[in-house]
């Protein structure tokens, strides 16, 4: 791209595209290093374990669900509806 800008061409405007790739260029750059930067960035974060300690036994599931229903947007009537369900804990 360098080159293309020094031998500037042979148009009328070769003033004014030299600029306009003179401008790209610069903004091309700008995102590549932004890209280098964003990289590298992710080759630095470190990798932590995660524990989670059970508080014991619940006496009820930890997540419940009533008197849900699903559709797709623009039909008439859901696929289901009315229903219940729980989730229920699972320990390790």
């Amino acid at each position: 791209m360098r080159d293309i800008i020094a031998r500037g061409g042979s148009y009328q405007n070769a003033s004014i595209q030299r600029k306009q790739k003179e401008d790209q260029l610069a903004q091309l750059e700008g995102e590549a290093a932004l890209d280098a930067y964003e990289q590298a960035s992710l080759q630095e974060d470190e990798e932590l374990a995660l524990t989670i300690h059970s508080g014991g036994q619940l006496d009820q599931p930890p997540i419940k669900l009533s008197d849900v229903s699903f559709g797709y947007p623009g039909t008439s009537s859901p696929l289901f509806g009315e229903r219940k369900q729980s989730v229920l804990a699972i320990y390790i």
